[in-house]
């Protein structure tokens, strides 16, 4: 996953949030180390997950914005590389964390953008991996979409 701290386009410190906003502030509490610019310097695991959903939703179909699809890629990446003691910890959170706004606006684009194959997240991830010079294996989109339900389904 691309820390927030260097997104994938290479760009830095990119503040994620409008604190005022209640949503976004409730993201930037979940994903809990900021500089006093409210900048999110690390996030991983199942909240990093949540944090790049939001995004994911708002970019999905705007071409200004690469259509999202490096938020798809890092969603990829997160659950490709997980640990299994982070999984216990994304389980852990998604209890703790399940009733939250946030957490259920992510549950909502899961579902609208990875709930299905083929589905507009999986093409959004392919088109990032095409466009790295990256291999997927397409087979794999099945158990991403079993894992991201698994991370957010309480």
């Amino acid at each position: 996953m691309a820390h927030a701290d260097r997104e994938a386009d290479g760009s830095t410190h990119k503040p994620i949030a409008d604190l005022t906003d209640p949503l976004r502030g409730e993201l930037v509490a979940l994903a809990g180390r900021l500089t006093r610019q409210g900048i999110i310097l690390t996030v991983g695991g199942g909240y990093g997950l949540v944090l790049k959903l939001h995004p994911l939703g708002e970019q999905v179909n705007n071409p200004a914005r690469s259509y999202g699809s490096n938020h798809a890629f890092d969603i990829y990446t997160t659950i490709a590389l997980v640990t299994e003691p982070e999984w216990d910890e994304m389980m852990n959170l998604r209890d703790q964390y399940a009733g939250t706004t946030s957490v259920a606006r992510a549950r909502e684009l899961r579902t609208e953008l990875f709930g299905e194959l083929p589905s507009l997240g999986f093409i959004r991830m392919r088109e990032y991996a095409v466009a790295a010079g990256i291999h997927i294996n397409p087979e794999r989109f099945g158990d991403i979409r079993e894992d991201l339900r698994a991370i957010l389904e309480a």
